[in-house]
């Protein structure tokens, strides 16, 4: 490695330091990237300054994090890079003045490599042989690091997913018998939607016995025949699933929803007179599990209607006879909800391809070919209303025409719905208004 690969603003700032009497080191993330051959996202600098020192030095910089934390390490934002005094222990309640204490408590090998203001990489634990083995291993004793911080045994498999690499035996052990009910469930969420963007995330989590832990509503799942229409179980017709979904999008959300789509199975089979399986109205149950799954770990009132939504449509599709009502009500529910229609053909997508006994079509096919898609964008251009917001009249029209302010407005408002895509009446102002 040389200068060349620090950017000009990180090298200002460590040589400030530098020049201060101080040290100053790349750790983390961008060594590890560099050394990967990747392009780092963001540049980590630590030193031996105190907080007080590094301030003094950037009185520009801002301070992050709330009072605890600034308590316990303080960093300090300069021109967009990170500065912050050594860590003295792994759980981050003391700072420190020793690199080696620092390099010792980082999580695992591969994030505990250092740079130095002239490119030279500094590696005590290993981690450009680790990489080169594809090994995730943690740095020291790997009790001691889950013990520090929990959520690593996230961390480990997110790594892991994320650069396809194996699992060292011991932190395996480890991650297997550590109890993670004490971390905080936000911190969980968020690790897993970063997890389930790498291919066989979810499969990954499962492995681990952490699915289980985090949503066990999962669990019913595991090793259920898929039924007549599949050649794989339903647990493995999910993980199929969100290794599709996360090669399509970067949204965690709807890469989430296309995960758990089935969760419903688990507990809404039936076994029918051949010995074989059936899931009428796994969509609905799926619905309601994954409400109370994302309440339980604290998603938005949006991400939750969002998911929700569409896994209760997902088995929605193309009934050639179907009427305009039919198809109106689903893609305003899908609206109302914020899902596009390229979101929920996306879903329908990796439904399709993660079951082994349909054929494999690649999504532009899919999509270009989709009826649903044809009919929503037909509805869509002829003005069709998918719900009162798109009727030419709204609730102040209803009140110049003497309808009373209050609930009668809504009702007035689903009636004239109602009749426009009854056939009844067209969706025009003037015929609207003399409808009331």
């Amino acid at each position: 490695m040389t200068t060349t690969h620090i950017p000009e603003k990180v090298y200002k700032i460590m040589q400030t330091l530098i020049d201060s009497g101080h040290d100053a080191y790349i750790i983390g993330g961008a060594v590890r990237d560099l050394v990967m051959c990747g392009e780092p996202h963001d540049y980590d600098l630590f030193t031996d300054a105190t907080g007080e020192e590094i301030l003094s030095l950037f009185p520009y910089g801002k301070i992050i994090g709330s009072e605890t934390r600034q308590n316990k390490i303080l960093t300090v934002i300069v021109d967009g890079i990170e500065v912050s005094q050594y860590r003295a222990n792994g759980n981050r309640t003391e700072t420190g003045i020793s690199l080696k204490d620092h390099l010792s408590t980082c999580d695992l090998t591969i994030n505990s490599m250092m740079m130095d203001i002239n490119g030279k990489i500094i590696d005590p634990y290993h981690g450009r042989t680790n990489i080169h083995d594809r090994l995730i291993k943690a740095v020291g004793d790997p009790v001691t690091r889950i013990e520090e911080d929990k959520i690593r045994v996230f961390r480990a498999i997110r790594f892991a997913v994320k650069y396809d690499f194996y699992m060292d035996k011991h932190l395996c052990d480890v991650i297997w018998d550590t109890d993670i009910s004490d971390i905080p469930i936000e911190r969980i969420r968020e690790e897993i939607l970063k997890i389930i963007m790498y291919p066989h995330g979810l499969e990954m989590l499962d492995q681990f016995g952490l699915l289980e832990k985090v949503i066990p509503e999962f669990n019913p799942c595991c090793g259920m025949d898929g039924g007549c229409h599949h050649n794989e179980t339903v647990d493995c017709h999910m993980f199929n699933a969100q290794n599709t979904a996360c090669e399509l999008t970067d949204n965690p959300i709807l890469v989430f929803a296309c995960s758990l789509h089935d969760v419903g199975k688990g507990t809404s089979y039936q076994i029918k007179p051949d010995g074989g399986l059936s899931f009428h109205n796994h969509e609905k149950v799926g619905a309601e599990i994954i409400h109370d799954v994302m309440e339980r770990m604290k998603f938005s009132t949006n991400d939750i209607k969002y998911v929700e939504t569409l896994i209760s449509e997902h088995m929605f599709g193309w009934h050639p006879n179907g009427t305009t009502k039919m198809f109106v009500k689903h893609f305003g529910r899908l609206e109302r909800a914020g899902i596009t229609i390229e979101e929920y053909i996306s879903l329908q997508y990796c439904d399709n391809q993660g079951n082994q006994k349909t054929r494999r079509i690649k999504f532009v096919d899919w999509i270009r070919n989709h009826e649903l898609v044809h009919k929503y964008y037909e509805l869509k251009h002829s003005s069709t209303p998918f719900g009162i917001k798109d009727l030419d009249v709204d609730g102040h029209d209803l009140m110049t025409a003497g309808i009373p302010a209050g609930p009668e407005i809504g009702a007035k408002l689903d009636e004239l719905l109602e009749k426009v895509l009854n056939g009844e009446i067209q969706n025009e102002r003037h015929i609207l208004i003399n409808s009331i």
